[in-house]
């Protein structure tokens, strides 16, 4: 598992997972806050590295190739934490449990009537993985019920 690092200097203060950069701030205050929030919180961490990676993506004057081998270094660094970026993330309800779902979806080719494929990232619930609690308590069925109430979900049945 990678590690969310606080750092700071005498102007900013950022954090960095698996030794890669993904917020920075003059804020002192408001990087301890991030970071907290980040370690408690899966869901957050993706959200905020996410936005990092969007303003890589769009913002940054580098070279395309700096700027993909950037953006790969934090994905890779997400996914070892769990929570790697993905297509969309849903919310699902699972026998009581409110579980936050990342899926990526491959959608449906129409010329060829072959139906959409989903794939789950991860799995939280309030904001830690959960991925090991559904394999216990269910097992490929388990997987299979998400994988379609997620689903039905992102495409609004």
């Amino acid at each position: 598992m990678s590690i969310i690092t606080l750092r700071t200097n005498a102007e900013f203060t950022w954090l960095e997972l698996g030794g890669h950069s993904f917020f920075v701030t003059p804020n002192h205050e408001l990087a301890e806050e991030t970071c907290l929030r980040c370690v408690e919180d899966l869901e957050f961490l993706r959200e905020t590295v996410t936005s990092q990676i969007n303003a890589i993506r769009y913002q940054s004057d580098a070279h395309v190739d700096v700027k993909e081998s950037k953006i790969d270094k934090l994905r890779n660094a997400l996914e070892n934490v769990g929570v790697p970026v993905c297509d969309a993330v849903v919310e699902v309800d699972f026998d009581g449990f409110v579980l936050m779902v990342g899926i990526n979806v491959e959608r449906a080719e129409e010329c060829t009537n072959s139906p959409a494929s989903v794939e789950i990232m991860s799995i939280t619930h309030r904001g830690a993985d959960a991925m090991l609690f559904i394999d216990t308590i269910g097992g490929d069925e388990a997987f299979e019920d998400i994988v379609d109430r997620a689903y039905d979900n992102w495409s609004g049945k």
